[in-house]
């Protein structure tokens, strides 16, 4: 059998509260199914946990991944399955009536994932090795390298000339932290027949904060 790795997140033992077959088995399929996820991500975590132990700027992304470990683990020990009283009722309502713009919704991931990939791309053609983090919450999308040179870039896609981007909370910190090695790639109409970059570097100018935790920063179109 396989042995759990330490730390794991362990099959749930929750009691029932049916005798229902149909409620057992939906009980042992979210617990399956949780269990498995969940260790996943915490080995991803330790691998990279161990990948940053030694690096110059270990502290920042070792805080962070070490949170999302507790977050797991609290996961673990939160799941249960049990049936539920009413809370209340969705109405599904049509989108011509809903506030927003599918299609605009649509063009945006088109925009934001060109602009990703010219971005890899353009790295790559100047001789540097670009990784896609844009799914691990670090505050940035790409680690590119060269020898022992890193950089930290966060990329935006924009499908019309504009002087302004935003920034998350978690994006504006992760550039006061990084600084000299953290840029911010921004890419013109990445859909059309010539995109544009304009690269900038940290730290930025914050213009004004647009929502809560989205802050606006100026783009020098110009290239300069």
């Amino acid at each position: 059998p396989r042995k759990t790795a330490p730390g794991a997140c362990k099959r749930f033992a929750q009691p029932l509260l049916s005798a229902d077959p149909y409620i057992e088995n939906r009980r042992r399929e979210v617990e399956e199914r949780v269990t498995r996820a969940v260790n996943r991500k915490l080995e991803l975590v330790d691998r990279r946990l161990e990948a940053q132990k030694d690096t110059a700027f270990a502290g920042y992304e070792r805080e962070k991944l070490i949170r999302k470990k507790q977050q797991l683990a609290l996961m673990c020990s939160n799941v249960t399955v049990r049936l539920g009283r009413t809370l209340g009722y969705l109405r599904l309502i049509s989108p011509n009536d809903a506030e927003y713009d599918p299609d605009l919704i649509r063009r945006k991931k088109e925009v934001e994932r060109a602009a990703m990939e010219y971005v890899m791309e353009y790295e790559r053609k100047r001789g540097w090795v670009p990784k896609d983090v844009h799914e691990e919450d670090l505050g940035y999308d790409i680690e590119s390298t060269r020898g022992e040179e890193k950089m930290h870039i966060e990329v935006k896609g924009l499908s019309k000339e504009s002087d302004e981007v935003t920034l998350t909370h978690n994006e504006l910190k992760a550039s006061e932290f990084f600084r000299e090695t953290y840029y911010l790639y921004v890419v013109l109409d990445p859909l059309g027949p010539s995109p544009r970059l304009v690269v900038q570097r940290s730290p930025f100018k914050v213009k004004r904060e647009v929502v809560v935790k989205q802050y606006v920063v100026e783009v020098d179109a110009t290239g300069g």
